[in-house]
This record gives C-alpha cells, sequence and structure tokens, in this order.
C-alpha cells in the first residue's frame, strides 16, 4: 500500500458542489415566481384557484427533493475531502513535515514539505511500520536546515552501501559529502543502527555535535575526518572497535573519552587532533597501532594501561606539546619514530623488556637532559637520538651490540656517555661512524663504568647512593 493525495480532486469536488448550489438556487427563485403570478389572476375562480394551490404543491415538493440532492452533494464533497485531509495528514510526520510511501509495510522517506525546515526529525517507525530507507537526495538543497535526527546513516539500516550522511542530501560518495550538506547543519543525532559506516561523517567540517545511540558496536574507517568543527563525542559503551583514520583531523576536538568496551583502535585513529590535551588508554586495549596520535600538537599528557605490551610507529610524532611519558614495564617493542618531534618531553624511561630501540625513536626531542638505556637493549637504531640538542648524558649498558647510522648525531650538548661496562667491551660495540657520524660517543665523552677506584687514563664512573659520580684521576 501506497499513500498518495492528489490536490486535483479537491478542486474538481469543489467545482461540483458551487455548480449544483447555484442551479438549485435558480430553479427555486423561478418557482416562486409563478406561484405569485399564478395567485394574483384571480382569487374568485375557485378551480383555478384549486390548481395554482396544487401547482404550488408541486413546486413546494420539487424544492424539498432539490435540497436532498444537494444535500447528497454536499455530503459527497466533504467525505471525499475528509478522505484526501486524512491521507495528506497521514503521509506527514510531526511539525517537520517528513513525507513518506510505505510498501510491505516499510517506510521510505521521500522528502520534507517545507524546504526552509530548520529541524527535521525522521522516527524510527510510522504507522507502526519500520523506516528502512531514507530516498537519494530526499533532503536536498535545504538551505536553512540546522538539525537533523535520523534512525540511521545514509540511505538504509543495513549500512553496507551508501553509509556516507550526504546521500540523503544528494552526494553520489563520500567525498561529495562537503558540497552537499547544508552549511546550516551543525548538530546530527542518530537513533538507531549497529555501526557507523566507513567515511559516514567524511568531512562534515561545520558539524558541531554528533550523537550516537547505545547500539552502535563499531566505528568504522575515517568515519569523522575532517570533522574540522566537532568539539566533543561520546563513544557509546557498547563499542568494541575504532577503525583507521576514525578521527583524522578533528582538530577542534578537546576531549574524548574511550569506554572499556573498546579492544582495539586503528592506525592514525586520531592523527592530528591538535585540541586534544590528555588522553587515558583503557585496561582493554593491549596494543597501541601506529600514528594513533600523530600531529596531535596540543597533547600534554597520556596515560598508557599495564595491559599493552606494544606501541606501534609514530605513535606521538610531532606530539610537540607532549611533557612526559611513563611507558608501562611490560612494553616489549618501540615503534620507529615513536617520540620523533616531540620537542617539550623532558623525561622518559625504557622498560626493561624492550630489545631494540629503532629509528628516531627520540629524533628530535629537544628538551630531553637525560636517558637510560636498560640492559635489556641490543641495539640503537639509526637517527634514535638525533637533534636532541639538549641531552647531556646518557647510560648505555654492555648489553648494547650495534649504535647505527647517526644515532647521536646532532647532539650538541652531550658530553657525557656513561657506559656500564670497559673500554674493551666498548670497543666491541659495532658503532656506525660512516662519513664521521657518531663523533659525539668519542673517548671525550665516553665514561667507563668502574665499582673501585680505578688507575687507568680513561674516564671513569660509578654509583654513590644511587647517583652518578665521576671518579677523579
Amino acid at each position: 500500500m501506497k499513500k498518495r493525495y492528489s490536490i486535483l480532486s479537491i478542486c474538481i469536488s469543489s467545482l461540483l458542489f458551487l455548480a449544483s448550489c447555484n442551479g438549485i438556487d435558480n430553479s427555486v427563485t423561478s418557482i416562486e415566481s409563478d406561484n405569485v403570478s399564478a395567485t394574483s389572476v384571480s382569487t374568485s375562480e375557485t378551480e383555478e384557484s384549486t390548481e395554482v394551490v396544487s401547482g404550488t404543491s408541486i413546486s413546494t415538493s420539487e424544492t424539498e427533493e432539490s435540497s436532498e440532492v444537494v444535500s447528497e452533494v454536499q455530503s459527497e464533497v466533504v467525505s471525499e475531502t475528509s478522505i484526501v485531509t486524512s491521507e495528506i495528514e497521514d503521509s506527514i510526520v510531526g511539525d517537520n513535515s517528513v513525507t513518506y510511501e510505505i510498501s510491505d509495510s516499510q517506510v521510505t522517506i521521500t522528502g520534507v514539505v517545507d524546504d526552509f525546515v530548520k529541524d527535521i526529525i525522521v522516527p524510527k517507525t510510522i504507522e507502526g511500520c519500520p523506516v528502512t530507507e531514507i530516498q537519494f537526495g530526499a533532503f536536498e538543497n535545504f538551505k536553512s536546515l540546522e538539525s537533523i535526527e535520523l534512525p540511521f546513516i545514509g540511505d538504509n539500516a543495513d549500512v553496507e552501501l551508501n553509509a556516507h550522511l550526504g546521500y540523503i542530501f544528494g552526494a553520489p560518495s563520500y567525498t561529495d559529502n562537503g558540497s552537499y550538506i547544508p552549511k546550516s547543519l551543525t548538530s546530527v543525532t542518530i537513533t538507531g543502527g549497529l555501526s557507523v559506516g566507513d567515511y559516514a561523517f567524511y568531512s562534515c567540517s561545520r558539524l558541531l555535535s554528533i550523537t550516537l545511540p547505545d547500539s552502535v558496536t563499531s566505528m568504522g574507517i575515517a568515519s569523522f575526518l575532517f570533522c574540522t568543527s566537532l568539539t566533543s563525542i561520546i563513544i557509546p559503551a557498547g563499542v568494541t572497535t575504532l577503525g583507521d583514520q576514525v578521527f583524522d583531523y578533528c582538530s577542534s576536538l578537546t576531549s574524548i573519552i574511550i569506554p572499556d568496551s573498546v579492544i582495539s583502535i586503528g592506525e592514525s585513529a586520531f592523527y592530528s587532533c591538535a585540541g586534544l590535551t590528555s588522553m587515558v588508554i583503557p585496561d582493554s586495549i593491549t596494543s597501541i597501532s601506529p600514528s594513533m596520535f600523530a600531529g596531535c600538537d596540543g597533547l600534554i599528557s597520556v596515560t598508557i594501561s599495564d595491559k599493552v605490551t606494544s606501541i606501534g610507529d609514530s605513535v606521538f610524532w610531532g606530539c610537540s606539546s607532549l611533557t612526559e611519558m611513563i611507558i608501562p614495564e611490560d612494553i616489549t617493542s618501540l615503534g620507529n619514530h615513536l617520540f620523533h618531534g616531540c620537542s617539550s618531553l623532558t623525561s622518559i624511561n625504557i622498560p626493561n623488556g624492550v630489545f631494540v630501540i629503532k629509528d628516531s625513536t627520540f629524533e628530535g626531542c629537544t628538551g630531553l637532559t637525560s636517558i637510560v638505556i636498560p640492559d635489556s637493549v641490543f641495539s640503537i637504531g639509526r637517527y634514535t637520538f638525533y637533534g636532541c640538542t639538549n641531552l647531556a648524558s646518557i647510560i648505555i649498558p654492555d648489553s648494547v651490540e650495534l649504535i647505527d647510522l647517526r644515532a647521536f648525531d646532532n647532539c650538541t650538548s652531550l658530553t657525557r656517555v656513561y657506559y656500564i661496562g670497559d673500554s674493551e667491551s666498548w670497543n666491541l660495540i659495532d658503532i656506525n661512524r660512516h662519513d664521521g657520524h657518531n663523533d659525539q660517543l668519542n673517548s671525550d665523552t665516553t665514561y667507563y663504568y668502574s665499582e673501585s677506584e680505578p688507575t687507568g687514563s680513561d674516564n671513569y664512573w660509578h654509583y654513590v647512593d644511587g647517583n652518578i659520580v665521576d671518579w677523579e684521576i
């Protein structure tokens, strides 16, 4: 069954009603005139008077019959008008004037009567039937729309195809969201569905607020990519997965809480969220994906759960406001470029389970003044501490076998390299000095460990009450 209404049927019925009423009025006027004339001809002729009276009786009867006809016509017009009005009302939901069709007990939203409406609410059900589809371009060319409430994102509840917000505004692809979604739209509320599809809100740069239902369990790839005006969002408690780039370039996002239900966060999930200042990684997360917070130059602190065992490449790359970081002791792997460009980082701990410090892990960390490398580490990668211009001292264990290309290049303040071993062990380390690199690791800066007072001419050091003390020779 499909809901239809016709303005033409109202017009035709109204014309029939007016025509009927006009004809009856003329008939009654004519009858009354004839009666007056017949009565005035002669009152002395009884038979003629009787005929006139009889004629009047006939006319009166005819008038009554005509009145009945008029009544029937009026009744038909009122009835037809009521039916049409009822159909119009049935196809409109609330004050927002949403129009729809029902077929096979499923509702398809077709549009809105008023193109200048500011708020649209699409309910989950209409006339007891579920809303399962919103037509392509159903809300196209709306100039004044400020908020919209939808039972799902895209054209249908399955969220498989056309799962981007712009579809209902006429955007053929998610890449067209920004061109078709009304510039006036700032608030979106979703009331149903199990997931937020890939690129659902891609480039919805004017949205300030997005509300999601508790039914959502996953957020797809780049769901909110380039939502540059979005200031906050609540991740529903049932969400288990955040896709790659899910909040990339949400530069106005100032806070976000990751619920304990989340067990997987994709790569670059919060890339360039410059407004974020702090973040807590819940216990449900065991690994931090590459570039998760890369480019978050407003990020000051991050709390990492003790359950985390590995941190991927470039996770904190370019986090220039990050001041300190406590890495859980169960961490066994630190990624390449992990803290690259974290210029405000003043202290860092490297867990004793880490075997390799990878390429450019601390490159450009100009705030670091000292660092301790644990005795589990056997390899220091290329450019690991490159450009750490304020790094003055470092402790290197005798477990280290390789210091790769430019690991300590441009560490202009490095004057103390405290080696936990003797000079013979130090000379066995493969230090890549190609073309004069790593020249900060020389005899003037290198100090060898000795518990007792040494007799040699090299530089030596030892611990006193847990503090490093140089031996005076």
